[in-house]
């Protein structure tokens, strides 16, 4: 096929009521359009529709579509053929004539969709098609399992013919909800957890707390470019990376399996004292229960317990494989794959059930959280988003 138009399916915008739904919408093509730009397909145009977003201006060969596929709030993409009809009739004769050579010889189904159409209904196109295309060589009609389908839209004297959906990530435009800082390592859960939280249209901003030096940096920006620059439309973060090795002398001062859990709240600490900065509203982590040892219910709430913001852990119910599974979708498995565990250079033994009290108590007297504060802010370097993906490999 040559396609002479892109159509994009949403989900969730579709069902908000009429003020969100048309805020939101406005808001997805402007990301879909920046996302085109930033890709270097200018003469692309795109027009809100009722029930869907409409790309014209594309190349030949559509590959516009899988740009589009990585934007928030997109549930599928189709490359397409647009045309105009008259009636029924002529419809079926047109979309006959440009599916004729995508079911020859295979077993198939139609799909109708009509919108400010109400001459004939979405069965009438199925029926009225299917027919024509077993006149013109179709093997057979299939509804369970077709080895093709052929979906049709009638809007308004103009048709839309696919024969493909390109899955999107869903949720919400990028940029609909409020901002939050996500601690992001580089490793594999918490680039997922971050993309999750974009995925519901959050405006996230990164902080890397360095504790492993140059080659730790390294590979966390391998990371976290492979997921702000593939993804990212409609809000560019700023990447705090912040330097952290100030923080061992003093952690030296704790029990050893204190150690662990007192580096992470220290990073609680940095990341809040961020957020209050850039007038974000929380805190997210790539946490999961109880997959380490610093993770455990009562960790987390020791570790919880020095900080006022919300803490987001999107990943909090999921196990490894799934979270790894995910970040092979999103692009980020293979660089995440690579990135060493430095958070055991704290300590060796970590202990699953940090006493709180007595860990609030050893921070009074060797670490104040306003020390920490003061050394976060005062050792941090920002980065943007162009200034991330103009990086070589």
């Amino acid at each position: 096929m040559k396609y002479n138009c892109i159509l994009i399916k949403f989900g969730e915008i579709g069902v908000k009521g009429s003020f969100a739904r048309r805020r939101m919408q406005s808001m997805l093509a402007r990301n879909i359009e920046e996302a085109l730009n930033e890709s270097g397909f200018n003469s692309a145009t795109v027009k809100v529709l009722p029930g869907r977003i409409l790309v014209e201006g594309i190349s030949e060969d559509g590959k516009e579509a899988f740009i589009i596929s990585k934007v928030f709030g997109v549930t599928g993409v189709s490359r397409a053929i647009e045309g105009e009809y008259s009636n029924l009739e002529d419809l079926v004769a047109k979309a006959a004539e440009i599916a004729e050579e995508e079911v020859k010889g295979k077993v198939f189904m139609v799909r109708g969709r009509r919108a400010e159409e109400n001459r004939f209904t979405s069965k009438d196109i199925e029926r009225a098609l299917g027919a024509e295309l077993l006149n013109r060589g179709a093997l057979k009609v299939n509804l369970e399992n077709p080895e093709v389908t052929v979906w049709v839209e009638a809007r308004k004297g103009k048709f839309f013919i696919y024969t493909e959906n390109i899955r999107g990530p869903g949720g919400l435009p990028l940029g609909t909800e409020g901002k939050i800082v996500s601690l992001v390592s580089g490793g594999f859960d918490s680039p997922v957890a971050a993309w999750m939280l974009m995925k519901r249209g959050a405006k996230v901003d990164i902080a890397f707390f360095n504790i492993g030096g140059k080659e730790q940096k390294e590979k966390f920006l391998d990371t976290v470019k492979s997921l702000v620059c593939n993804w990212c439309f409609g809000y560019s973060p700023k990447i705090f990376i912040v330097e952290h090795r100030w923080v061992f002398p003093y952690l030296e001062k704790f029990p050893e399996g204190f150690r662990t859990v007192a580096l992470k709240a220290s990073m609680y600490i940095g990341a809040e004292a961020i957020a209050e900065k850039e007038g974000a509203k929380a805190i997210a982590t790539g946490e999961s229960l109880a997959q380490v040892s610093s993770q455990t219910l009562d960790n987390l709430y020791a570790t919880e317990q020095f900080i006022n913001i919300p803490v987001l852990r999107p990943l909090i119910g999921m196990d490894k494989e799934e979270i790894i599974e995910l970040s092979r979708r999103i692009g980020t498995y293979g660089p995440s794959s690579k990135m060493i565990e430095f958070c055991a250079i704290a300590g060796q033994r970590a202990s699953t059930s940090v006493d709180a009290r007595r860990l609030l108590m050893l921070f009074s007297k060797n670490l104040p959280i306003d020390e920490i504060k003061s050394q976060v802010l005062s050792n941090i370097t920002l980065m943007k988003k162009e200034d991330l993906c103009r990086m070589g490999p």
